[in-house]
Protein backbone atom coordinates (compact mmCIF):
# COMPACT_ATOMS: atom_id res chain seq x y z
CA UNK A 1 0.00 0.00 0.00
CA UNK A 2 2.86 2.37 0.72
CA UNK A 3 4.07 2.15 -2.85
CA UNK A 4 0.57 2.91 -4.11
CA UNK A 5 0.40 6.02 -1.98
CA UNK A 6 3.71 7.37 -3.23
CA UNK A 7 2.69 6.68 -6.81
CA UNK A 8 -0.56 8.54 -6.28
CA UNK A 9 1.33 11.49 -4.83
CA UNK A 10 3.67 11.42 -7.81
CA UNK A 11 0.67 11.51 -10.12
CA UNK A 12 -0.70 14.50 -8.22
CA UNK A 13 2.61 16.27 -8.57
CA UNK A 14 2.63 15.63 -12.32
CA UNK A 15 -0.90 16.94 -12.67
CA UNK A 16 -0.04 20.07 -10.72
CA UNK A 17 3.02 20.61 -12.85
CA UNK A 18 1.04 20.22 -16.05
CA UNK A 19 -1.58 22.67 -14.86
CA UNK A 20 1.07 25.15 -13.81
CA UNK A 21 2.93 24.85 -17.11
CA UNK A 22 -0.27 25.31 -19.09
CA UNK A 23 -1.13 28.35 -16.99
CA UNK A 24 2.30 29.85 -17.61
CA UNK A 25 2.01 29.20 -21.33
CA UNK A 26 -1.39 30.84 -21.55
CA UNK A 27 -0.23 33.81 -19.52
CA UNK A 28 2.82 34.21 -21.72
CA UNK A 29 0.83 34.07 -24.94
CA UNK A 30 -1.58 36.73 -23.65
CA UNK A 31 1.23 39.23 -23.09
Amino acid sequence: PKKELSRERDQNKKTKNTTYTTFKLETTSIM
